[in-house]
């Protein structure tokens, strides 16, 4: 039987010194997250990777919400 999904995962998008761009995936509760919130974790984590991953700027980020409820299939 298939389990009910109901997972929140931010992304956070970052530029690089080198033009590219970096993705960090976090998993967040739905109810914990607000844009204020991911706003300040984004600038905690360019002040921290500008050394460790060479980021320059914040781009955007994205958060996605997935739901999956089984249900059960009958024969005829």
């Amino acid at each position: 039987m298939p389990r009910e999904i109901d997972e929140t995962v931010i992304a956070l998008y970052f530029a690089k010194d080198d033009g590219t761009t970096v993705k960090f995936e976090i998993p967040a509760a739905r109810e914990d997250v607000t844009d204020a919130e991911v706003k300040q974790q984004m600038e905690e984590v360019l002040e921290i990777g500008a050394d460790l991953f060479g980021i320059v700027s914040i781009k955007g980020a994205a958060i996605t919400h997935r739901t999956v409820t089984p249900f059960d299939v009958q024969e005829a």
